[in-house]
């Protein structure tokens, strides 16, 4: 299994309480216990939420965004502060809050600079880049690295096995079944973007009984298509799953008169990741679903299989209408 690439520029251990923690004889924990800490991606509150320890965090990024009600609690409060985003980061009001750790993430290295201004501050900082990975579980390994710091590598390790099992045992439900075709998203700027076969999501669809139309075999990286391709793709389709905030079909058709001609909106087999929204537009999907891919898994069968799973409700996902 290939591992999450963490640069660790410091690091404390401590306890699932946030109680001190003193280290065996001989091994590497340290008795200096994170009791403040700031979050700088919604997945990293997710990481923390799940190993419930979520209550150390007195910093985040994009607060409007977040869904954690402990977290929103928070900044309604004023016990938890909203340090802004990198490229306008807000260090007075970082500096104050006196974090023990900070989490980050960077993408291709556009954070870097930033992460040095951090580090010069004397602000112990991990990045945490699980973002990279795409195989569904092997992004828990966020939550181990976590569960490391604070000393709850036992939680962490029996978190992610049963997320791990449920997973797989979802996969068993659709194996040997012959795979629907699946039209995925919608344009960005006139270009509509299809992730290759090894992507994270097209792997979750594959694993949930379907294949997504125009995904190019062995590759991660996305291909552009014009929208009259994907209309001739739509008509091999019975469902069309989306990935943005449209959250009816009204609003799906104004954004482009093309699609109604496409056969899954004729059929009413629209979904979206919408169920769960703030008023600000921050959806959990992108922040607890990436902690919980067998859940995310749970709701493509659903779409896709329906008569595999019968009963029980969706996720994160939602038929719109």
């Amino acid at each position: 299994m290939k591992y999450i690439a963490i640069i660790i520029l410091s690091l404390f251990v401590a306890g699932c309480q946030g109680n001190n923690h003193q280290g065996k004889e001989g091994d590497k924990e340290r008795s200096e216990v994170p009791q403040r800490v700031v979050c700088m991606s919604s997945t990293h509150i997710a990481a923390m939420s799940k190993l419930g320890i979520d209550s150390l965090i007195v910093g985040v990024s994009g607060g409007e965004y977040i869904t954690n009600k402990l977290i929103l609690n928070g900044l309604s409060t004023g016990k938890i502060k909203d340090i802004g985003y990198e490229s306008s980061l807000d260090f007075e009001t970082l500096i104050s809050l006196k974090p023990d750790i900070l989490f980050t993430y960077d993408i291709n290295g556009e954070n870097s600079a930033v992460i040095e201004k951090i580090k010069r501050l004397g602000i112990n900082t991990i990045v945490i880049n699980d973002f990279h990975l795409n195989n569904p579980i092997e992004r828990l390994e966020s939550i181990r690295e976590i569960g490391k710091i604070f000393n709850c590598s036992e939680k962490a390790d029996s978190i992610i096995k049963s997320i791990s099992n449920n997973y797989n045992s979802l996969t068993k439900l659709t194996a040997g079944l012959e795979k629907k075709k699946i039209l995925l998203n919608t344009p960005w700027k006139g270009t509509w973007y299809i992730p290759g076969s090894e992507n994270y999501f097209s792997k979750m669809v594959s694993d949930a009984g379907g294949v997504i139309v125009g995904s190019k075999d062995g590759e991660v990286t996305s291909h552009p298509y014009d929208t009259e391709e994907i209309l001739r793709y739509s008509r091999e389709c019975e469902i069309w799953i989306l990935q943005n905030s449209i959250i009816s079909i009204k609003e799906l058709k104004s954004s482009n008169h093309l699609f109604e001609d496409f056969t899954p909106l004729i059929k009413g087999n629209v979904y979206n990741n919408t169920l769960r929204i703030n008023k600000n537009g921050g959806n959990d999907y992108w922040e607890t679903g990436a902690m919980e891919p067998d859940k995310i898994l749970e709701d493509l069968i659903r779409i896709i299989h329906p008569e595999i799973l019968e009963e029980g409700v969706f996720n994160y996902f939602e038929r719109i209408y």
